[in-house]
């Protein structure tokens, strides 16, 4: 396997799969990974890809090496005392960006891939929802992309919403990002919209939708407009997977070093 630094990156390259595997590039991290041989192992019935080493026979998949990396080889240990394992978010086994990665029950993670991963990508064609995982101020966003016209209930002024991207900010609980995350996906299939006073953010940031095409780019992927650039999602070919979180949410709750 081929590993190499590219921008802010760590890139596992394998003839075995077509994606390229890929973590956070920090420097003591990097060192550590490019002491170590890599590889490609298989898991389960669908045979899902891992990254993984087995240098000196202590075989470890990398997604628990990066955590064990941020978080300190005291944190696997009792998560691995309380049975729990480290899920990737995204359900994309070969992204281990540390903001992929968090600490959940087993049980939580059976369920989580049994369920939800499956559902959240059934309606991709409609709209991406992903969480993500903050570690400098270890808070979760939910991150929603549309693919198909939404809208959700803004109650402070009662009224409907047309959206283009919603991101919700939560405390460091899970279960309540995961049961929201849920919530989202059930009422915007039943009903089109999601009323925010039923979900349990700490913090919200709205993007709504922009319909001013000028004539002559009514074809084209980009559209610029007062010089800043927007997806036309009027193309069938157009559709998203994932945004990423906005950065903005988390840095209002970071704490100023002294």
């Amino acid at each position: 396997m081929e590993v190499y630094v590219q921008g802010d990156s760590i890139i596992f390259k394998s003839d075995k799969v077509n994606s390229l595997g890929f973590t956070d590039y920090n420097e003591s991290l990097w060192e550590n990974i490019k002491k170590m041989n890599w590889n490609i192992r298989f898991n389960g019935k669908h045979k899902k890809p891992y990254i993984y080493s087995s240098n000196k026979g202590n075989k470890i998949d990398l997604h628990r090496f990066v955590m064990e990396h941020w978080y300190g080889k005291s944190a696997m240990n009792v998560a691995n005392e309380n049975n729990y394992v480290v899920d990737h978010l995204s359900n994309e086994s070969l992204d281990c960006r540390i903001s992929n990665l968090c600490f959940i029950p087993k049980t939580l993670n059976t369920v989580k891939g049994i369920d939800f991963d499956i559902r959240r990508k059934a309606v991709e064609r409609i709209f991406a929802l992903n969480i993500f995982k903050d570690f400098t101020t270890q808070l979760f966003q939910i991150t929603i992309v549309f693919n198909e016209p939404a809208s959700f209930i803004d109650t402070d002024k009662n009224k409907r919403v047309p959206i283009a991207k919603f991101f919700l900010l939560y405390e460091n609980k899970f279960r309540r990002v995961f049961n929201d995350a849920q919530t989202i996906i059930n009422e915007l299939l039943d009903e089109g919209h999601f009323n925010i006073k039923k979900l349990n953010q700490k913090d919200y940031y709205v993007e709504t939708v922009n319909y001013i095409i000028p004539p002559e780019q009514k074809d084209s992927p980009l559209v610029f407009i007062d010089g800043k650039a927007y997806v036309n999602m009027g193309l069938d070919d157009i559709k998203f997977i994932s945004v990423p979180p906005y950065k903005r949410l988390f840095e209002k709750y970071t704490v100023p070093s002294p």
